[in-house]
């Protein structure tokens, strides 16, 4: 702690200021907008730049009817940031627990919301996540290099943007391509410790007055650190099982029959990929990823197979066609687009719930939309836009656990894993659920500014989903400008997360049979509960930001979240009823399911200082922010025949408190830049009293500090290097799964101290 609070007083004293990132700002935006001179930009001048996604209009950030942060390309190159998730690490209201889930790796919190399934990225304007409102890991599948600015909208958006946009959106905006012919081509390699490989390029040509391409790509792996220097509780972790192929685990001793070697690791890798081509007014883009990472985390030595052939893979792919017309003071704007995701059918665990033999996943979801919208800017004091939209989905949501890889090429079927015995070769087969709906959605929004100093927003949506119904979310939003150094947001809007196929339909356990399958019996099987209902969630938000001076500002934001219909995972005897305790015709000790039950409320403050200061020889700009969310939850349920109430102060997984304290240092050619993250005390999965459950288990806190520097030998040639976790702390996240289960007791432990380098060539 000694060394954190040293290296900060470094910082302070050479960014003049301790300082802050402001919520609304810190960053040079959108449109038209040049990246270069950034650093010598004062924040004032900050505040006029413009931002597109909170309203899918342009407009400066102060005049946004949302809380917005803006990233840089500037920033992003300075901080070296190497995916989406770097730039997450540094954003205020926002909690990584990296390493956590054996299907999407990390869970990502907003504002107390638990996982990243409650806000969509978009790229351009066009979603990248998947569609379908399931969880999206994020990683290197998700670029930042290709980004003039990135875009974070605090708060629901689902008036605009339909499903899923409950806690934010976060909008990546491309890099522009220059004209007359000419090109522009990036492209950075970098290496580091523990076998980390990475590459990026951006590139793009004119190609007449009328025509620009615009290429990117990035390729990433990493071996990652040994278990045996990151696993906390060494002696509770059994390092010997796999060498031995003798595994005493949680139920029982397994000797697997399937090979696997006995090298312990636990890879990652992904890729993406986008190309756009816009002729006049005609843009057509394709985005394409893939994500893969150990499946084994957060199981223990002796509760799993760490081989590099045991992991999860997924795949989203978006393309989109949009054309936009500009008649007058009218903009219409049209398009066509499609989002599949894919989980891979090499997919598999080798983990104590599958008997240590291979258990295959498959899953897919796609959906395919066109949608119309038309801008009017009736004056300079009145701007309305409306649209309709209409999406097709098809989707299998995720399978049990199957003995052998579904083919892709034939028709899809699978045999639950360890039900092929003797006496019934063919096995049990899957239940697989093919899904098809629809949804129709149509919106309006008018900002009317009457006054200089204030500023009206006000619009709704409906949709019409075909598996679930009508939902309607209003929004409202009024900003007061009494002075050139004021700006107060009261804000209001409701949302509404919808049940995606995976989480109504999702479904696993395992059978066991004690005369070689004539008969067989299973202890547990969670299946599906059709009938899931949307959550729907209503905000109210005031924010203040106030200038010093040009650059000096000072944000404070309070909110209030009341969520409504939350899911709930209960005993299906005395809930739904719908299995009678059996399940393929056998018997089950123990069926559980999601329901719609209980309420939530958050309630929280994000508050932050940005400074600026630049002279002939320095620049630098400085930032820090504090975050306090309290997720209070109220449930009822029946189980073993009688009504249990739960009230508990913390949701699943939720993290009180964060802060972020950073500075970026421009001193000639040299650009340094340390960053701080320090989180409080961590809530779990398990409840401290499981009798009385009214708290959950918490783990301790930590603090991370990364620092990036970077070299300008030449306008077109830097190097640079990296350091993650400098300090090599050693701490662990949770993501909910504090349990007897996971490697470490007290959660799931995190890389230690790693370096890295390379170079960025722009010609």
């Amino acid at each position: 702690m000694k060394c954190t609070v040293h290296i900060l007083l470094m910082v302070t004293v050479v960014s003049i200021v301790s300082t802050a990132c402001n919520a609304q700002s810190g960053s040079l935006a959108g449109g038209d907008n040049a990246e270069d001179g950034f650093m010598e930009l004062s924040l004032e001048e900050l505040m006029k730049v413009k931002v597109i996604t909170a309203t899918k209009n342009q407009q400066p950030i102060t005049k946004a009817p949302a809380t917005v942060l803006v990233v840089t390309a500037e920033q992003i190159e300075a901080r070296n940031y190497r995916s989406l998730l770097d730039v997450i690490q540094d954003l205020p209201g926002f909690v990584i627990n990296d390493f956590v889930h054996t299907d999407y790796r990390n869970t990502i919190s907003m504002r107390g919301f638990d996982n990243q399934s409650k806000f969509i990225l978009l790229l351009d304007g066009v979603q990248i996540s998947i569609a379908a409102s399931e969880v999206t890991p994020i990683m290197e599948n998700y670029p930042v290099h290709l980004a003039q600015q990135i875009e974070v909208v605090y708060g629901p958006a689902s008036a605009l943007y339909g499903a899923d946009a409950v806690a934010g959106v976060i909008n990546i905006i491309s890099k522009k391509i220059p004209g007359d012919k000419q090109s522009r081509v990036e492209f950075t390699p970098s290496v580091g410790m523990y076998g980390m490989r990475n590459g990026t390029l951006f590139g793009g040509v004119s190609l007449g007055d009328d025509a620009k391409l615009m290429y990117s790509g990035q390729l990433y792996s990493e071996d990652l650190a040994p278990l045996s220097d990151v696993v906390l509780d060494k002696d509770k972790f059994d390092f010997t099982a796999q060498q031995k192929g003798v595994f005493n685990s949680s139920f029982g001793t397994v000797t697997p029959k399937t090979p696997f070697s006995q090298k312990m690791e636990y890879p990652v890798s992904a890729y993406n990929a986008y190309v756009a081509l816009k002729y006049k007014d005609f843009t057509l883009s394709m985005f394409t990823n893939m994500n893969q990472s150990s499946s084994s985390f957060p199981s223990r030595g002796n509760n799993a197979i760490y081989n590099s052939d045991v992991f999860f893979r997924n795949t989203v792919t978006a393309v989109s066609a949009i054309y936009t017309k500009q008649i007058d003071n009218i903009t219409l704007t049209s398009k066509l687009s499609s989002n599949a995701f894919e989980i891979s059918p090499q997919s598999n665990y080798r983990n104590v719930f599958v008997n240590f033999e291979p258990g295959y996943k498959y899953g897919f979801e796609t959906m395919r939309s066109t949608e119309q919208q038309i801008s009017w800017q009736a004056d300079h004091h009145l701007t309305i836009i409306g649209g309709i939209n209409y999406a097709i989905f098809e989707a299998l949501p995720k399978t049990a656990d199957l003995d052998t890889k579904v083919d892709v090429n034939a028709p899809i079927h699978g045999i639950i894993q360890g039900t092929r015995l003797p006496n019934n070769p063919e096995g049990i087969p899957d239940d697989l659920y093919f899904i098809k709906y629809s949804n129709f959605g149509m919106y309006m929004q008018a900002q009317w500014e009457p006054l200089d100093m204030l500023s009206v927003t006000a619009g709704a949506r409906y949709d019409y989903n075909s598996r679930y119904g009508p939902t309607f979310n209003p929004r409202l939003g009024i900003i007061l400008t009494p002075t050139s150094k004021s700006t107060l947001k009261v804000l209001y809007g409701s949302s509404f997360l919808a049940p995606s196929p995976n989480s109504a339909y999702q479904h696993f356990g395992s059978f066991t049979s004690s005369d070689s399958g004539t008969t067989y019996s299973s202890p547990y099987w969670f299946l599906p509960n059709p009938n899931l209902e949307p959550q729907y969630m209503k905000t109210i938000e005031v924010n203040l930001q106030q200038f010093i001076d040009r650059n000096f500002s000072v944000s404070v934001s309070g909110y209030y979240i009341w969520v409504n219909n939350l899911y709930n995972y209960v005993p299906d005897s005395g809930n739904t009823n719908y299995y009678g305790g059996k399940y393929k015709g056998w018997d089950v000790d123990y069926i559980e399911v999601v329901i719609n039950q209980g309420r939530q409320r958050n309630y929280g403050i994000m508050a932050s200082v940005d400074y600026t200061y630049s002279n002939a020889w320095l620049s630098a700009r400085s930032y820090a922010s504090v975050s306090y969310v309290r997720a209070e939850v109220e449930t009822e349920y029946t189980d073993a025949g009688a009504v249990q109430r739960s009230t508990y102060a913390q949701a699943l997984g939720t993290t009180p408190f964060s802060a972020h304290i950073g500075c970026d240092v421009t001193i000639g050619n040299l650009t340094v830049s340390p960053r701080l993250t320090m989180v409080g005390r961590q809530g779990g999965l398990d409840f401290e009293n499981p009798s009385a459950p009214d708290a959950r288990v918490s783990i301790d806190g930590y603090s991370l500090l990364n620092v990036s520097a970077g070299y300008r030998l030449s306008d077109n040639f830097t190097v640079f290097c990296v350091a993650r976790n400098a300090l090599n702390s050693k701490y662990a996240h949770t993501g909910g799964g504090v349990s007897s289960s996971s490697t470490h007791t007290y959660g799931t432990p995190q890389q230690p101290f790693g370096l890295a380098g390379g170079v960025r060539f722009k010609l």
